[in-house]
């Protein structure tokens, strides 16, 4: 399935509330790519990350075309 425009997306959110403290941001190309292997089903994305996350939390969006929408929340060390 083809990605929406501007996914996947990334916002920092508060580790304990998991509330949004930003706004959520497109992650750019040049950060990184998204791959679909149709052998698999599988995305993967390779997401470069700033030193300054360290120790704070981010949610993760993925939206595909068919309108269906997957996040998750990662905490970085």
């Amino acid at each position: 399935m083809p990605l929406v425009a501007g996914s996947p997306s990334s916002v920092q959110v508060d580790c304990i509330s998991l509330v949004p403290i930003a706004e959520e941001q497109p992650i750019a190309a040049a950060a990184g790519g998204v791959s679909y292997d149709r052998a698999t089903n599988r995305y993967t994305l390779v997401w470069k990350t700033a030193r300054s996350d360290a120790g704070t939390c981010r949610r993760l969006r993925i939206e595909l075309d068919d309108g269906s929408s997957y996040t998750d929340v990662v905490r970085f060390r």
